[in-house]
């Protein structure tokens, strides 16, 4: 198999699993994900009407916005106009357990950034969970970890 192929496995049991729990859940995926790593998760949150408010502000503050990430103008078109609807969950980029995410990047221009971006979301505290490793489920972790030694994948 190609390294594209066995990325795809990887991608596919990750939303797989996505699809069989809760937006709940998905946050906390989101929360502990990797951004290095595949965008594919993030992309199907991204696209994903069902995904909380708070999720997707996280994704945002999260994936650098200075940066001009793959997604990042895709999320504020969908966010300023009500595309995500759930607003159960509830985020902070100024104070995500005392980091502001709107002081990391130094070189923000903020006049770049809908005001929207920066506003808190009321909603129930999210907390991480030890049952994800780099925001994917421990056992389809270890399978996808298999998969990239047995075929020699760094």
């Amino acid at each position: 198999m190609t390294e594209q192929e066995i990325r795809k496995i990887a991608d596919d049991k990750i939303i797989d699993y996505a699809k069989t729990v809760n937006p709940i859940e998905w946050h906390k995926m989101a929360m502990d994900w990797n951004y290095d790593s595949s965008k594919t998760f993030l992309k199907w949150l991204i696209t994903n009407q069902q995904t909380e408010k708070a999720t997707i502000l996280m994704i945002y503050w999260m994936s650098s916005p200075k940066h001009g990430f793959e997604y990042q103008n895709e999320i504020e078109q969908k966010y300023t106009s009500g595309f995500y609807s759930n607003q159960n969950l509830s985020f902070n980029p100024k104070d995500d357990d005392g980091l502001d995410w709107t002081q990391e990047y130094p070189d923000l221009d903020s006049s770049k950034i809908p005001p929207v971006m920066y506003d808190k979301i009321d909603g129930e505290k999210v907390l991480s969970s030890e049952e994800y490793i780099e925001g994917i489920p421990e056992n389809i972790f270890n399978e996808i970890e298999n998969l990239y030694e047995e075929y020699e994948i760094d």
